[in-house]
């Protein structure tokens, strides 16, 4: 579940240079600093201390397909301090992604259009990824054989053909808040609890992006007008290109004050989002309901051991 993170380590700081690759020494109008490289983690070197950023997946096991366990990262933590022989597990954690890969029926990219809008998360599509940002936290769908490939990173044979659907949280800022913790330092990662809290969180940011479905009425329910005039409304905005693309009008017209009040256009995203949610109107979409059963199955196994 772990892949890249930030940390950072009072103390040490400057002298451990001569362990570090490729480094760079620098100066500011604060302090002296260097930049290098540990495998391929990025690492900053200061008179105050230590900051670290990659994937520390990549550094212990060479790659982050492999899923990256709990005792994983209690291991790899270890074998860094003996590295860089100083006590990790008391850093301060500044930046946390987790992630897993699916093994899914179809092609990564043919699961993006059916995940709709976050609230308070803005989404944008590229050829090979989905992104969902705001300014502490980013969800992120990406093909990840594709992204072996282009960062010409070694894929396991068992996996070459496969279909295999990555999605990442990532934690950027103010983690501290997020778990509601005034400081998170390293070694609470391999704990036991906190682990639990973190899937419950992957899954719970998941959960929370509007799934498309498809739109057609449930043939065991009896219609009334009110629902034949919402089925014209969801046909309207097919047309128009789905609902990510008139979320994308409403949030051209509120940025231009087009709405009466500013509120009007939360109020309009919500009642869009009611109706995609109506039971009447539309089925269950093949591919979502296969993506959903993945991600939901992680909260039965924790992987505590």
């Amino acid at each position: 579940m772990y892949d890249t993170l930030g940390l950072w380590y009072n103390g040490a700081g400057l002298k451990l240079a001569p362990l570090l690759s490729n480094t760079i020494e620098c100066r500011n109008d604060y302090n002296s600093f260097v930049l290098g490289k540990l495998g391929n983690l990025k690492v900053t070197l200061t008179e105050q201390g230590i900051k670290i950023q990659g994937s520390l997946s990549k550094w212990y096991l060479k790659n982050n397909i492999q899923t990256f366990t709990r005792i994983d990262v209690k291991n790899a933590i270890e074998a860094l301090s003996d590295t860089l022989k100083i006590p990790l597990e008391k850093a301060r954690i500044t930046r946390m992604d987790i992630g897993h890969n699916f093994i899914m029926k179809y092609s990564p990219s043919a699961y993006f259009y059916y995940l709709g809008p976050s609230s308070r998360y803005r989404r944008s599509l590229t050829s090979s990824s989905l992104y969902y940002s705001n300014s502490l936290r980013t969800k992120l769908f990406y093909d990840k054989i594709a992204e072996c490939k282009k960062s010409r990173s070694i894929v396991p044979n068992m996996l070459k053909n496969k279909n295999l659907l990555r999605f990442e949280l990532r934690f950027m800022d103010k983690i501290n808040k997020a778990f509601n913790s005034r400081e998170l330092l390293v070694q609470i990662l391999y704990d036991k609890l906190f682990f639990v809290n973190i899937v419950d969180k992957y899954v719970s940011e998941y959960i929370s992006i509007n799934k498309l479905e498809r739109i057609a009425f449930n043939k065991n329910v009896k219609l009334e007008p009110k629902d034949i005039l919402n089925h014209l409304i969801l046909q309207g905005i097919s047309s128009l290109g789905g609902q990510n693309e008139v979320f994308e009008l409403i949030e051209e017209a509120r940025k231009k004050n087009q709405f009466k009040r500013a509120e009007y256009a939360s109020r309009t995203k919500r009642m869009l989002t009611e109706l995609y949610n109506n039971g009447i109107l539309i089925e269950p979409n093949e591919l979502i309901k296969e993506l959903n059963d993945k991600v939901i199955a992680l909260q039965s196994n924790y992987d505590l051991e």
